[in-house]
């Protein structure tokens, strides 16, 4: 590689590379989760794109989601938005609370295993 390239490598799991992986950067920066107040700002947006209340606040959201990732928390978008689509007249204020209640057992899952 010549030497004026770069190489920008990510891992959520960097425990899971081999010291080889390792050796092969210069610099290794780990980058700490979302704190509350990051989380809060996402959900802002997030519900932002509602056209019904969703009857949760922001701030109760990333409560529940404590010690998530940014690609957690956009995981969780990403079914809330499914389950929207997929279950028409449903209320997000009913949706909601079912869905990250899943959302945190398949994480608690994820963590454990």
């Amino acid at each position: 590689m010549p030497s004026h390239a770069v190489v920008v490598a990510a891992s959520n799991h960097s425990e899971l590379l081999d010291r080889a992986v390792h050796r092969r950067f210069q610099l290794r920066l780990e980058l700490p989760l979302p704190g509350k107040t990051a989380r809060i700002a996402w959900f802002e947006r997030f519900l932002g794109t509602f056209d019904e209340p969703v009857g949760m606040s922001p701030e109760t959201l990333a409560r529940k989601t404590a010690g998530a990732s940014f690609s957690q928390l956009q995981d969780l978008a990403e079914d809330i938005r499914r389950r929207h689509v997929l279950e028409p007249g449903t209320p997000l204020r009913r949706l909601l609370p079912q869905r990250i209640a899943i959302w945190r057992d398949v994480s608690a899952l994820e963590t454990h295993a």
